[in-house]
């Protein structure tokens, strides 16, 4: 994981480095004499007074806080009671598929159900990494599972357990599922995914 990061960091900085020259150095008053010194010379001299070390520093840390602490999908609550039901994850084709020579192979308007293609080979645990309720249940569920958080840093847990842990980012998974509780356990029933939530730490009053 760590490699990961290290990439991420450096895959940012060389794409902001940019910012760099974009950094504001305010308004100082300054006359441009033609005859004295050029925009050029101007700017040049602005550049040299920024401390581009420190600034790709900053920028670091901000991409490294970021990435371990990802925003979190605030949609998501707590379960208040046990239930499961059936999604069906069929997409239906928006334009005909055509293989290299130009032979339509799936017309547009084919329903398609990836799971027929590409069955699960395990399940998926949704669940608030920084809930120690919802770490304990993971843990409880039997059977090759991956975890997903939706809220809280995986490299933390990731560390504590010692097991690959991933993070739902700009909770993509979660709407894709059409899912408003967690934590949640995704696994396929067939040619259906089943979802399941369990009330692990909900406090309060069931609507």
């Amino acid at each position: 994981m760590s490699n990961i990061l290290n990439k991420a960091i450096l895959i940012c900085l060389l794409t902001l480095n940019i910012s760099v020259f974009a950094k504001d150095f305010g308004v100082h008053g300054k006359v441009f004499h033609i005859q004295e010194e050029s925009m050029d010379d101007f700017f040049r001299e602005q550049f040299d007074d920024v401390d581009q070390e420190k600034l790709q520093e900053e920028i670091k840390e901000r991409i490294i806080e970021t990435v371990k602490n990802p925003k979190p999908v605030e949609y998501l609550r707590e379960a208040p009671v046990y239930r499961s039901f059936l999604f069906d994850p069929s997409i239906i084709v928006q334009a005909d598929i055509k293989d290299a020579v130009g032979n339509i192979v799936v017309p547009k308007g084919t329903k398609v159900n990836p799971l027929a293609v590409q069955p699960f080979s395990q399940g998926y645990l949704f669940l608030d990494g920084s809930n120690q309720k919802h770490v304990d249940w993971a843990l409880q569920q039997e059977g090759s599972v991956t975890l997903i958080l939706t809220k809280g840093s995986p490299f933390d847990l990731q560390d504590e357990l010692d097991r690959e842990v991933y993070f739902d980012q700009y909770g993509a998974l979660s709407a894709r599922l059409g899912l408003e509780y967690i934590p949640a356990k995704v696994t396929q029933d067939g040619e259906m995914i089943r979802i399941e939530e369990f009330p692990v730490s909900f406090e309060g009053d069931v609507q």
